[in-house]
């Protein structure tokens, strides 16, 4: 075992070096002495020895707990008091810091060595507690992620300083309002995050996320995705859930655009024909059940080519963008709209109560396509072809509706183009 190096601070040194001398010489060696305060604090920054062995009050320009503290939060050096009974009003001053070790006088050689021992043994743990403790705070504060931990009864225990970035609340307010976890949810989430809330600090559940919005203090919305899972002791006793919250706005609206991006075209923001098949099978089952009546049109737009040819693909792609707009106009709310292919569209009637209805919004969707509009200044001449099918006359699935409308349109466009034709029974 090496030895213990120890300094000491007296006012009366010959009195206490004798007191030292009974300490065994090979567990303890003596690395300095100090007769004040200040040169105390001196010398255990150039010897920083293993613990200061330190009289109640070495002189009249310092206290002696005043220097112990410095010689503790400067150096890191445990320190042990030395007083007289018979001096209590400094034994009491001593004892009631709590910061140090105390040893009374007179003493022998177990008291004093038991006496330093037990200091740097208190010391040690200490510091490993602050340490610890340290490194969680590290850990916690500077995480990205808004951490926090839950009582088993939902009284909030921790939450991380990252929550002020994620939602603009602080700590502070999460720590006295524990409801505003779920005063914050977008209105839209809210039943399915108190059921999750509810569910997991009631009992030990195991891991579960979850993802959900909340409107952050500035009104604005955001992603979250929640992470949790039991806290237990060590006896195995049920302690709360520990959470984390992460961000994921960006990931999520480019799920959110990529998933639209999927089933809509890119040119006209329109369905494209895997979103326009579930649309009409939606609205296929819904007239079956009320045993009523839907329709869909098939639009081609007439000498698309001519004006790719005449006034470029920008003026292209500019007039289907314009029929997108005008057809979309045309229609209702509970209708669908979607880009078939090239220059085709499909319009999903939802209801339709006679065929004639059909009719009346292809007359009204070719009214309105015949109207020119202007590219770069210049006039350009829309025209379209139009054939209907309804349900369930014509046909009772998607593909016998569209093939029916379809085939209706080329007819139109076998007898001249730019008209309305229905198929026939």
């Amino acid at each position: 075992m090496s030895q213990i190096r120890i300094m000491v601070v007296v006012d009366e040194s010959a009195t206490l070096m004798d007191e030292l001398s009974i300490l065994p010489k090979p567990d303890y060696l003596l690395v300095g002495s100090a007769f004040s305060g200040e040169a105390a604090i001196e010398l255990a920054g150039r010897e920083h020895p293993d613990l200061v062995l330190i009289d109640i009050s070495p002189d009249k320009n310092m206290d002696g707990i005043g220097a112990a503290r410095i010689i503790s939060e400067q150096h890191h050096i445990p320190v042990l008091f030395v007083a007289a009974l018979k001096d209590e009003p400094l034994v009491a001053r001593a004892q009631k810091t709590g910061e140090f070790g105390l040893v009374t006088k007179p003493f022998d050689r177990t008291n004093i060595s038991n006496a330093i021992r037990l200091t740097l043994l208190q010391y040690g743990m200490k510091k490993e507690l602050h340490e610890s403790e340290e490194r969680f705070r590290i850990f916690a504060e500077h995480t990205h992620d808004w951490e926090y931990w839950l009582s088993p009864k939902r009284k909030p225990v921790y939450h991380s300083p990252s929550c002020l970035r994620i939602t603009g609340y602080t700590a502070d307010e999460f720590m006295d309002n524990p409801d505003l976890l779920v005063e914050i949810v977008h209105p839209e989430d809210t039943d399915i995050v108190k059921e999750h809330i509810l569910k997991a600090c009631a009992t030990s559940w195991s891991a579960a996320d979850i993802d959900f919005r909340i409107l952050t203090r500035q009104g604005e919305v955001r992603w979250i995705n929640h992470v949790c899972q039991p806290v237990d002791n060590k006896a195995g006793r049920f302690r709360g859930r520990r959470a984390g919250n992460r961000d994921i706005t960006d990931r999520k609206q480019l799920e959110i655009k990529l998933e639209h991006m999927a089933i809509h075209d890119g040119l006209t923001g329109l369905p494209n024909r895997e979103l326009l098949v579930d649309r009409l099978e939606h609205a296929i089952a819904s007239a079956s059940r009320k045993k009523g009546r839907m329709a869909v049109l098939f639009i081609d737009i007439d000498n698309f080519k001519a004006i790719n040819d005449n006034y470029g693909h920008k003026a292209g792609d500019l007039a289907l963008k314009e029929v997108a707009d005008r057809v979309l106009a045309s229609v209702r709310h509970s209708d669908t709209v979607a880009r078939f292919g090239g220059d085709e569209f499909v319009v999903v009637l939802s209801e339709v109560t006679a065929p004639e209805d059909a009719i009346t919004f292809a007359q009204k969707i070719s009214q309105v396509l015949a109207a020119d509009f202007v590219s770069d200044g210049q006039g350009i001449i829309i025209r379209a072809s139009i054939g209907g099918a309804i349900f369930p006359e014509h046909g009772e699935t998607s593909g016998q509706l569209i093939a029916r409308a379809d085939a209706a349109m080329y007819k139109v466009k076998l007898t001249g183009k730019q008209g309305v034709e229905m198929a026939s029974l």
